[in-house]
């Protein structure tokens, strides 16, 4: 589900903020993943290694 705040997908504007914190060394990949991990729906049969490779980490 896309959600939409001021005509801005939230969930590109969340990623794309990990992705740019983890490459100027702020975060580590395991940091991100565990947030995503913690964050995701419970529902979803993801994994860890299934989300690193979702958002291309």
């Amino acid at each position: 589900m896309e959600e939409n705040y001021y005509g801005f997908n939230l969930g590109q504007v969340v990623i794309g903020t990990l992705k740019l914190l983890k490459n100027k060394g702020v975060l580590e990949e395991q940091e991100v993943l565990d947030l995503l991990w913690d964050a995701k729906e419970p529902l979803f049969p993801w994994n860890k290694q299934d989300i690193k490779e979702l958002i291309k980490l």
